[in-house]
């Protein structure tokens, strides 16, 4: 195989950002890419994980874990049993790299932070409260500690708010739109005015694919930087709805804490201009109505 072209294997990749991150890769003949299904290795047993890596994992491979059970596809939500699955996921993983691999990448997510009131670095204390961000913080160590002692790279990216096209989770987003469309109203928690930093999942894949070979060693936090009202979001939805929509109010409902970022060592190894939002909800909006008639 030729040096320019870069072996890459990604797992996770029938969920929401790994599809399209295969999606991407594919199409770069720059890559050779190895994108399993669950059926071809089951994370969760570790003699299939390491078969599969004994065939198809070398030193010269990036190894990109996008594979998570997340909070919304767990029943009942964020129950404890499965979001484990996530460490024990990962624990499968490092056990079974016995001849290495070239970095390693890892979706974590900002939910480990807990309900900061700072505004958030990659130094801010880290309070999980969830099960999926208690698993995901325990992932975290488990693969620093494997990195370190390995001398492998490894990119931690924590991600934020994650939004766009064919996203059936009940997250907020997806479930405004969905009552715009359907019910032509919305019901926000509140006044509205708790601040969130949404990022479209097509930066998430380009920020991926640009890490790709860099074999960067930190933890980033894949934010925007720029935090928008609850409030705000319905009403750009509302305005793309093309029809009246309704945005109601449930004040019995505690309104959650703000979340902010700086992200500036974000913009050290990325020099990256992220999507407007207003036209990443347009995109999203014509999708789903696209899918519904």
């Amino acid at each position: 195989m030729s040096e320019s072209i870069r072996k890459v294997i990604v797992l996770g990749g029938s969920g929401f950002i790994g599809k399209r991150l295969c999606d991407k890769l594919t199409s770069d003949e720059r890559v050779h890419l190895m994108c399993p299904d669950s059926k071809t290795i089951n994370l969760l047993k570790p003699e299939n994980v390491r078969a599969y890596f004994k065939e198809n994992l070398t030193s010269e491979t990036s190894l990109i874990i996008a594979a998570a059970k997340t909070p919304y596809s767990s029943v009942p939500k964020d129950d404890p049993k499965s979001m484990m699955d996530n460490r024990n996921m990962v624990q499968n993983i490092i056990d079974s790299i016995s001849s290495g691999c070239k970095e390693l990448i890892y979706l974590s997510t900002i939910d480990v932070y807990g309900d900061s009131a700072e505004i958030i670095t990659e130094q801010t204390s880290l309070l999980p409260k969830s099960n999926y961000a208690k698993a995901k913080f325990d992932a975290e160590r488990i693969l620093q500690g494997f990195s370190s002692k390995q001398n492998i790279p490894l990119l931690i990216l924590r991600l934020s708010q994650v939004y766009g096209k064919n996203d059936n989770s009940p997250k907020l987003i997806p479930s405004l739109i969905t009552s715009a469309i359907e019910n032509s109203k919305m019901t926000i928690s509140g006044s509205g005015i708790t601040l969130r930093d949404f990022v479209a999942v097509d930066d998430v894949v380009a920020i991926i694919v640009l890490s790709i070979g860099q074999k960067v060693h930190d933890i980033v936090n894949l934010a925007t930087g720029v935090s928008v009202p609850i409030l705000k979001i319905a009403e750009i939805i509302k305005g793309c709805a093309g029809k009246q929509v309704v945005i109601d109010h449930n004040f019995s409902v505690e309104e959650k804490k703000s979340l902010r970022f700086n992200n500036s060592k974000f913009k050290q190894y990325f020099d990256y201009k992220f999507s407007n939002l207003e036209d990443e909800l347009m995109k999203c909006i014509l999708n789903y109505e696209r899918k519904r008639t």
